[in-house]
């Protein structure tokens, strides 16, 4: 981790942030490697299909929802462009902290780096109550899973997060084509789309990240 204070162009105050990896500021020339923890979310739903993200997805040919999210540009190295300007070789996230920071670690040419190391943790299963999860053909390849966000972080936090997270690592728990929906289990209501947090503390609701799965 690293510490900068910075002032704010827009506003003129003074921010204090840390990031994870090397400081960019100084002795640039460095790479760090961030262990990840991806475990699999199988979900039971009360009428008995079950979305199992290390199951072949019909909407991703013979890929489960594990492995499309290995072979995704999140692990997998690729050359990137931004703005124009050749950022260099690396994964998703490295590649957009390089070009946060680009003014700084160009001076080392490529060799500034904030890598994700994954590592498939043992699958954890989660069989919703009645009235707390519900399947919704729309018409697709296949069938999207509604679950009462009040019903499933709880058990999720209690349950499955604290033993399994790791102050030493990133941990994602993933899901096949499941969204948690607040205030009922309505369309009209849907969707969280993924979600993040700390374990006993608030998970904030975040959905601007629309991907299937996350």
């Amino acid at each position: 981790m690293w510490t900068e204070t910075f002032t704010a162009p827009k506003d003129n105050f003074p921010y204090t942030i840390q990031v994870v990896g090397g400081n960019p500021f100084y002795n640039g020339a460095r790479t760090t490697t961030v262990q990840v923890g991806i475990v699999p979310v199988i979900v039971t739903l009360p009428d008995g299909s079950v979305f199992d993200p290390t199951q072949p997805d019909p909407c991703s040919g013979s890929l489960s929802t594990i492995d499309a999210v290995l072979q995704s540009p999140i692990f997998q190295p690729y050359p990137a462009t931004i703005n124009g300007i050749n950022i260099g070789v690396g994964q998703y996230i490295d590649e957009y902290q390089r070009s946060d920071f680009y003014s700084r670690v160009s001076l080392t040419q490529d060799k500034y780096h904030v890598t994700l190391a994954p590592q498939v943790l043992a699958p954890v299963s989660v069989t919703m109550q009645p009235g707390t999860g519900v399947s919704w053909a729309l018409g697709g390849c296949t069938n999207l899973a509604g679950i009462d966000w009040p019903t499933f972080i709880p058990l999720m936090r209690q349950n499955f997060a604290a033993p399994i997270l790791d102050p030493s690592r990133f941990t994602l728990f993933i899901t096949r084509n499941a969204v948690t929906v607040q205030n009922g289990l309505s369309l009209a209501n849907c969707c969280v789309y993924r979600w993040h947090g700390v374990p006993y503390e608030r998970l904030e609701q975040a959905d601007d990240l629309r991907h299937r799965g996350l």
